[in-house]
């Protein structure tokens, strides 16, 4: 009798490729953000067609602030990079997590906490994938400005992050608006902010930064 007909997707090469480019990850970003706490880091394969066609090889999560997970699929271009960005990304929301006595659960603290690990993952990886971050002009996030500035900012509740990060159906607002938006905001707080001041910051210092940007 055959054996069961199967096929095991990573190799050990890939997956040494992967803990490599998760390493270099930590490396840039710990030496601009420092976490108190010990980190513990799942690497892993994943099929979904998704992170390949849209994340570039490259998806993750950040649990808590002592346990993120990274998922990689090397049959996207440039997944090895990518894989770098995520790392430096997820480190940032635990790091955001350790000093905002966990994960953010309001929509106005979520866009601060997403500013942060837009930058970083830009900065620090520019090569990468940042699809996200500049899918849409500022122009273009000015029309929903009003209505986020109204209805979304004190979000809270189970996917409170949905429509505005987080939009598979054609309704409110585009898909991965909020991301967009984040980095932008982001960019503007740095001028007078340090990355470290802002788990301090605001609903505030959102609105505030947001009508100067997107409505003059």
């Amino acid at each position: 009798m055959e054996g069961m007909k199967h096929r095991i997707n990573s190799g050990k090469e890939d997956m040494e490729e992967a803990e490599k480019q998760v390493e270099e990850g930590l490396d840039l970003i710990s030496e601009k953000l420092q976490k108190e706490i010990e980190l513990y880091i799942d690497v892993c394969w994943t099929s979904q067609d998704f992170v390949v066609e849209e994340m570039g090889g490259s998806t993750g999560k950040a649990i808590n602030p002592s346990w993120m997970q990274v998922k990689f699929n090397s049959k996207a271009d440039n997944w090895k990079i990518n894989l770098k960005s995520t790392t430096v990304h997820e480190y940032v929301h635990t790091w955001f997590f350790e000093k905002n006595s966990g994960r953010s659960k309001i929509m106005w603290k979520h866009i601060i906490e997403e500013a942060l690990t837009q930058h970083f993952s830009k900065e620090l990886v520019p090569e990468a994938n940042h699809r996200k971050s500049t899918m849409f002009s500022r122009e273009e996030i000015a029309e929903y400005w009003p209505q986020i500035k109204e209805k979304e900012l004190e979000k809270k509740g189970t996917d409170f992050y949905k429509p505005l990060f987080i939009n598979r159906s054609s309704s409110e607002y585009p898909n991965w608006l909020g991301y967009s938006l984040s980095y932008v905001i982001g960019q503007e707080l740095l001028k007078k902010h340090t990355p470290e001041e802002f788990p301090e910051l605001g609903k505030e210092d959102i609105i505030r930064v947001g009508d100067r940007i997107f409505l003059q």
